[in-house]
């Protein structure tokens, strides 16, 4: 997987995740789909109520069909949604929550083509409205993917116009306008579908980028506490000698912050990693050892015929 601040890789058709980027198609859908789950539920619901609520309109104005019309929107519709609804709280849900979504859709939108069809009015052939919101609704409220909502809405249109030509007859300047209004419709919809997902999928690409970096950021911070603490281990075995240091005039001793008068070469070895290693000069061994001394100042006399200097 190789993430990149030029933005995700995604087939310009499906939106899917390709490429190096292939990886991040199931772990989006398993985001989009638990982001997306509360809305949905709420959208099906709201989608009854909206759906059911028209059902006053055909009472006003289908005096004759309201019965056939009210058993398609009731008997049909409506139930087909709530079902999707109750469907919503299965664990199967979530493998075929997209396929369960078309389901209603098609079945709200091939119900009004259903009521055009069946209803004995000329009010009908306004009745091609309801596909317009079944439409928008598909591809807004309800979660749908583009590549999904837009083949399930291009099915809808394409009954309605197979309807309206063969089996209503609907006048030829009715149709062409009922169609500008629906493609106009379903055109909108495309767009606002494509860039929402497009957009969500963005942001999901963006967010694993930057928990990436946060990974990264974290190793390196992991690695500078380590460096650190080996430094600060390494400083405090380095020992040095500064300042003022109370040394005696006679025997030299130093004192030490507690109080204590310490040999030389004991203070400096427990304040440095210098280490000591003891002799006797020769002004030493003249006054304490004067036959090493005498002994070893003949050997280090130099000969008369030498012409080298003494050594200092």
């Amino acid at each position: 997987m190789l993430l990149t601040s030029k933005g995700p890789e995604c087939n310009p058709l499906t939106l899917a995740f390709s490429g190096d980027n292939l990886s991040l198609e199931s772990l989006f859908l398993e985001e989009y789909y638990n982001s997306s789950l509360k809305t949905v539920r709420i959208s099906l619901i709201i989608a009854c109520i909206l759906y059911g609520s028209y059902g006053v309109l055909d009472a006003l104005i289908l005096l004759e069909s309201r019965n056939v019309v009210w058993l398609i929107r009731f008997g049909v519709a409506v139930p087909t949604i709530f079902l999707g609804f109750l469907f919503s709280f299965s664990t199967y849900f979530k493998k075929f929550w997209q396929e369960t979504l078309a389901i209603c859709v098609l079945v709200a939108g091939l119900s009004v083509v259903a009521m055009i069809i069946f209803a004995k009015s000329t009010i009908i052939f306004l009745f091609y409205a309801g596909l317009i919101l079944v439409i928008m609704y598909c591809y807004t409220f309800l979660k749908m993917r583009f590549i999904g909502a837009t083949a399930t809405c291009s099915t809808i249109i394409l009954c309605y116009n197979i309807a309206a030509i063969w089996l209503v007859n609907t006048p030829l300047h009715i149709l062409i306008n009922n169609n500008f209004f629906l493609l106009g419709a379903n055109f909108i919809g495309m767009f606002a579908s494509y860039t929402a997902e497009y957009q969500a999928r963005k942001n999901f690409y963006l967010f694993i980028l930057l928990e990436s970096e946060k990974g990264r950021v974290k190793k390196i911070n992991r690695k500078l506490k380590n460096k650190i603490r080996e430094l600060r281990e390494a400083s405090e075995k380095i020992k040095t000698l500064k300042g003022l240091i109370p040394i005696c005039s006679y025997c030299k001793k130093i004192r030490d912050d507690k109080g204590y008068w310490n040999q030389i070469d004991v203070y400096i070895s427990q304040h440095s990693d210098a280490e000591f290693s003891h002799g006797v000069c020769m002004e030493c061994m003249r006054k304490y050892f004067p036959e090493m001394y005498e002994k070893s100042a003949v050997a280090e006399k130099p000969s008369k015929d030498s012409k080298q200097s003494p050594i200092n």
